[in-house]
């Protein structure tokens, strides 16, 4: 008589955008032979995930009567599942902000039944035979909001300031609505982590994640930290960034010009040595 095969377990951390997603998958890729040794898979900017979101993302702008969509979304999901299954781990992590269809310019005005729910629910359909578990990040809705402003800003090449743009993307409270909706969809089987509570604790960002499934302190301790990725502009250089936007450069032109500001404004704000030598000689003029 053969044993059966204990279920794998699929965490899918979903974002959300804008809550440190990137650096956490800078930490993954970092430390993913590490991980491995520690018993988890994980998979992050693959080709299979942006499949599952390009859909995903087509579902949440038009709605459930996208069949197309629909039926190319099962079809992707299940190619997913398919090469998770092959994996010899018995936990996987996926992390994508984007997997569930949400996105920058609709997360304020999408309703969860729209389009996150019929994605999650593909999902768990192509993954019928794996303990499905859920991971968010979340944070204080109007910081959200402004972060996501500087995001459009600096990548997307955003002209309008953050009221302008702001009347016109939706309103921070229903991103409130999505999550509790979202958590509500997923009950037990899902965890929201407050992205203030993380800064708060001061634990190297994503281990949160990796502790909640299942990686051993001890484990965590060896773990290579990595810098915070996508730091946003300077709140003093948004006027100049969105000035340069609004010349109509092409985009990876622009890019650059912005990054041109962000080296200026970092070498101003640095101190130079001949600063540091005016420092000290008037703090002693002031001792004396």
């Amino acid at each position: 008589m053969t044993t059966a095969q204990p279920r794998k377990t699929v965490y899918f951390h979903v974002g959300l955008p804008k809550t440190g997603t990137s650096t956490v998958q800078a930490m993954l890729r970092e430390n993913a032979g590490r991980l491995q040794d520690a018993g988890l898979h994980v998979m992050f900017n693959d080709q299979m995930l942006r499949a599952v979101n390009r859909q995903a993302g087509r579902i949440c702008k038009y709605g459930a009567s996208d069949h197309a969509a629909r039926l190319r979304l099962a079809l992707a999901t299940r190619r997913l599942s398919a090469a998770l299954r092959a994996v010899p781990e018995q936990r996987i992590l996926v992390s994508d902000e984007n997997l569930p269809g949400w996105r920058i310019d609709n997360l304020y005005r999408l309703p969860f039944d729209r389009g996150p729910r019929l994605v999650m629910e593909a999902l768990r359909a192509a993954f019928d035979d794996f303990d499905i578990r859920w991971i968010m990040a979340t944070r204080d809705a109007t910081d959200h909001m402004r972060s996501a402003h500087v995001f459009v800003t600096q990548q997307k090449g955003e002209t309008a300031d953050f009221d302008s743009w702001s009347a016109r993307i939706g309103k921070p409270e229903e991103i409130d609505r999505l999550i509790a909706d979202t958590a509500t969809y997923w009950g037990a089987a899902g965890h929201v982590f407050r992205m203030e509570d993380e800064i708060a604790a001061g634990r190297p960002w994503g281990h949160n994640i990796l502790a909640h499934v299942g990686v051993p302190q001890a484990e965590l301790a060896q773990l290579i930290d990595v810098k915070p990725a996508n730091s946003g502009v300077p709140k003093n250089l948004l006027p100049f960034v969105r000035r340069v936007n609004a010349l109509n450069l092409e985009d990876e032109t622009r890019k650059q010009v912005v990054q041109v500001l962000r080296d200026l404004h970092d070498n101003l704000a640095a101190p130079t040595e001949d600063s540091k030598t005016d420092r000290r000689s008037a703090s002693r003029g002031k001792r004396s």
